[in-house]
């Protein structure tokens, strides 16, 4: 999605941002979060104004909309997020306030993201990496029906998260692009289909030669990790 120079610039912008803490339910996470265009609070629930997102976010917001096929400005916040080794982001679905498109960019390291629907023996919970300089776009069924979670980090990565307010319904599809090789433009894209289980038994992945396979699944040894700390 950005070059690797674009990803050390946007990194020496993020890193000097005065992030703040989150709580919810009474318990503070280990990633902190910066918000441009709106802030959503994250024990009231309330959406405020928040000061303009700066050009470099712009730019970044432009090639994020351009790969979810909506328009830009519909992109109303960005929220800059700083995840240290360790931290995590719990199960959820993003707040009904916002709207159906979600696009987050991935910077500095990789991590996975795990997508989880059903419950007790129906439950499945898939994963797949989210590289560094990569994007992603969560939309119908995979925004509205399947949880999502970061398992621990091992190392500093930061992510900047596009969403929508409230409106209506977009896409069914998850997909982000990719840079298969330090220092070159995105070659490919990915697109993870968020399917009813009677089709498919999870996320299913296309890339756009045509090659198709699913994400891998996650054992239920891994189970412990699903639950992992604070959202």
């Amino acid at each position: 999605m950005v070059s690797s120079d674009e990803e050390r610039s946007l990194l020496a912008i993020v890193a000097a941002l005065d992030f703040r803490e989150i709580r919810m339910h009474g318990r503070t996470a280990r990633r902190t979060v910066r918000s441009f265009g709106v802030d959503y609070d994250f024990e009231s629930f309330q959406l405020t104004e928040a000061e303009p997102m700066p050009p470099a976010l712009q730019q970044a917001r432009r090639r994020c909309a351009d790969l979810a096929g909506v328009a830009e400005t519909s992109l109303a916040e960005a929220l800059v997020t700083r995840y240290p080794p360790g931290s995590v982001m719990g199960w959820h679905r993003d707040a009904p306030v916002f709207g159906p498109t979600v696009v987050g960019l991935s910077l500095g390291s990789a991590c996975l993201m795990r997508f989880r629907r059903g419950t007790a023996e129906k439950r499945r919970v898939y994963e797949v990496e989210l590289v560094p300089r990569s994007a992603y776009v969560l939309s119908g069924a995979a925004r509205s029906s399947w949880q999502h979670s970061i398992p621990p980090v091992p190392q500093l990565r930061y992510s900047v998260t596009f969403r929508q307010l409230r409106r209506a319904a977009g896409w069914q599809w998850i997909t982000w692009a990719r840079t298969p090789y330090p220092g070159r433009p995105a070659a490919c894209r990915l697109t993870v289909a968020a399917s009813s289980p009677s089709r498919h038994p999870g996320p299913a992945v296309r890339l756009t030669s045509g090659v198709r396979s699913t994400c891998r699944r996650v054992l239920p040894a891994h189970g412990a990790v699903h639950e992992a700390g604070p959202t």
